[in-house]
C-alpha cells in the first residue's frame, strides 16, 4: 500500500500536478530546515545517512518550486509579520542549519542566483576548525571502521557492525544512546568509541568540513543572514543552564564579533522539545525575538520561541517535496 502511495504521489509531481494544487491552496508561513548541499553523485557506505545534504540538482529543482509557488522572504521578514499580524499567506522562507562548508561554496551561489534570501545558523566552536561535530563523527567513525562488533559502555549488548545495514542500525542506535546523556560526558564518550573501533578520522573531508569565518562573512556581505546556534552544539536541556546560558550568548556575540551582526532568532540544536525547557526558552525570550525548533509544521505566532519547520524529504525514498508542501507537515 505504502509503495502504491509513494508511486501515485512520485507521477503527480512528475506531471506538475501537485505544483499545480499548491499554487491554488492559501497556505500558513512555512519554515524550510536544509544542513547542507553537496555535489557528490554516489555515496560510499554511511556517508549523508540521514540525507541531510540535498544532492546539488535536487536543491535547484527545490527553489524552482519554491519560486514559482511561494513568494519567497527572509526569516527576518517572516519574524517580524508574525509580530504584527502581516498577511503571510503562501510565503516560505529558507534556514540552514550548523554551518557546512557547502553552505557557501555549493548552496549559496544557487541561492543567490534565484534572489532567495536564507539564514545560515552556526556552531560557533566548528567554524573555522578541523573537527567533527559530533553526529557525523559517530558516521565516519562507523563508516570507516574493520571491526566487527562494537561494546560500549552502557548499551546492554554488542552492536553487531559487520555489514552496512548493521553500522546504519547501530549508528541509529549510538546517537540515540548518546543524546540521552549528560553533554559534559559527551567529548570522553566519543574519544572511547573511536578507540573502540580502531580508527584515526584525521580532518574532516567533503560534507563534513565546516565555513571558515572568512566564508561566513562572504555571506553576509551578499546579502544571507547569519544566526546563532550555540558554540558546541549540545543538546541544551542535557546540559545546566548556566552552560546553556554560556552556550547561547557565546555563540550570539562570536557571530557579532566576527561578521558585525547576528540573527535575531536563535536556532536550538537538534531542536525536538524534548531537547529544551522551559528555563532555556525564557533565556532566549530575553535576548532573542524568536526561535527555531525541529519540530514539524507552519510557522505560529503562539509558538514564537519555538516555530517549526519543514525538512525536504530525501529524494529517492519516494517522497516529494510538493506533497510535504501542500500538506504543510
Amino acid at each position: 500500500m505504502q509503495f502504491l502511495k509513494n508511486t501515485v504521489l512520485a507521477s503527480a509531481a512528475a506531471t506538475g500536478v501537485l505544483r499545480h494544487a499548491i499554487t491554488r491552496r492559501i497556505s500558513q508561513p512555512i519554515i524550510l530546515m536544509y544542513h547542507g548541499v553537496t555535489r557528490k553523485q554516489s555515496l560510499h557506505g554511511l556517508e549523508n545517512n540521514d540525507g541531510k545534504h540535498v544532492a546539488k540538482d535536487d536543491f535547484v529543482r527545490h527553489l524552482g518550486i519554491l519560486k514559482q509557488c511561494f513568494r519567497t522572504i527572509s526569516l527576518q521578514e517572516m519574524v517580524e509579520g508574525l509580530y504584527s499580524g502581516a498577511n503571510l499567506t503562501n510565503t516560505i522562507t529558507l534556514t540552514f542549519d550548523d554551518g557546512y562548508e557547502n553552505n557557501f561554496s555549493v548552496a549559496a551561489p544557487i541561492l543567490y542566483d534565484f534572489k532567495i534570501p536564507a539564514t545560515f545558523f552556526l556552531a560557533t566552536g566548528l567554524i573555522d576548525k578541523e573537527q567533527f561535530i559530533w553526529p557525523d563523527l559517530i558516521e565516519v567513525a562507523l563508516n570507516q571502521t574493520k571491526k566487527k562488533e562494537l561494546e560500549f559502555e552502557g548499551l546492554e549488548c554488542k552492536l553487531p557492525i559487520n555489514s552496512l545495514d548493521r553500522k546504519r542500525k547501530a549508528l541509529f542506535t549510538l546517537k540515540r544512546f548518546l543524546k540521552s546523556k549528560q553533554m559534559e560526558r559527551l567529548p570522553e564518550m566519543l574519544k572511547t568509541l573511536t578507540h573502540s573501533l580502531d580508527v584515526d578520522l584525521g580532518e574532516p573531508q567533503g560534507d563534513y568540513r565546516f565555513m571558515t569565518w572568512a566564508q561566513a562573512r562572504s555571506l553576509s556581505a551578499s546579502g544571507f543572514d547569519l544566526g546563532a546556534h550555540t558554540v558546541t552544539h549540545p543538546i541544551l536541556s542535557k546540559i545546566t543552564l548556566e552552560i546553556a546560558m554560556k552556550e547561547i550568548i557565546e555563540s550570539q556575540q562570536t557571530v557579532i564579533n566576527e561578521t558585525g551582526k547576528c540573527s535575531n532568532t536563535f536556532c536550538y540544536p537538534n531542536g525536538k522539545s524534548e531537547d529544551y525547557n522551559i528555563d532555556v526558552r525564557n533565556f532566549i525570550k530575553k535576548h532573542f525575538r524568536a526561535a527555531l525548533s525541529t519540530n514539524r509544521g507552519t510557522a505560529r505566532f503562539s509558538e514564537i520561541d519555538e516555530l517549526r519547520r519543514l525538512s525536504p524529504p530525501q529524494v529517492g525514498f519516494g517522497k516529494s517535496l510538493e506533497w510535504m508542501l501542500l500538506r504543510g507537515q
